[in-house]
């Protein structure tokens, strides 16, 4: 989608609104794409405006102004309850753990705290979707808490046809998941249709050790 397109489409109805902020999430180059200021302010109107989709609200965790981190703050106030999702077929999750993501990347510590506890809590839907989005932690102590998904057994939806077996488990996403994001050489390749072994869990898991400061 080209500059002027996504500022329009970020603009226009609700539903045009989500996609593009979905596209402009999911691009490689999303951080890059909202150091535009006109694309960071399309971004900021169509959240205020009421696009409270995940990747709307992921997308401000890149905006450094205090407009961005205010629009966030009073959305944590007013997000009790509110659910969103990434994926039209993904589960819902809380909007306010979506929005402490965000505050979280602009380096709030509260916000931290928040999703320290989150994890800590171990619902298995709010783990999922933060290993979903692990590019958006950036916080070492919250990597730290999310590798110990490496080792949870629990089955996710997704990943392999619908009614197929074995389940994926959150174990399994966590490799996908912790190898990209740290880009971590390991002695096997990644397949998001299959289980991992304990042995290539536990790999990642050694690898991460030297890659996540302590």
């Amino acid at each position: 989608m080209t500059r002027h397109d996504l500022i329009q489409g970020l603009g226009a109805d609700a539903d045009s609104a989500g996609r593009a902020a979905l596209e402009l999430f999911e691009s490689r180059d999303a951080a890059e794409r909202m150091a535009d200021a006109a694309i960071s302010a399309a971004v900021r109107a169509s959240v205020a405006e009421g696009n409270h989709t995940a990747a709307a609200l992921l997308l401000l965790g890149y905006d450094s102004s205090t407009e961005a981190a205010e629009l966030l703050s009073g959305l944590r106030d007013s997000a009790a309850g509110s659910l969103t999702k990434l994926q039209p077929w993904t589960q819902l999750v809380p909007a306010a753990l979506v929005v402490d993501i965000a505050l979280s990347r602009q380096g709030d510590g509260e916000a931290r705290n928040r999703l320290l506890e989150s994890i800590e809590t171990g619902e298995l839907a709010t783990l999922t979707f933060l290993v979903s989005v692990l590019r958006e932690i950036d916080a070492p102590e919250l990597l730290q808490a999310l590798a110990r998904s490496l080792d949870d057994e629990r089955e996710v939806s997704g990943g392999v046809p619908s009614g197929a077996t074995p389940a994926r488990r959150l174990a399994d996403d966590a490799v996908d998941a912790f190898v990209e994001r740290l880009d971590l050489d390991v002695g096997f390749s990644l397949d998001s249709a299959r289980r991992y072994t304990s042995a290539e869990a536990g790999e990642v898991k050694s690898r991460i050790l030297g890659s996540i400061p302590q």
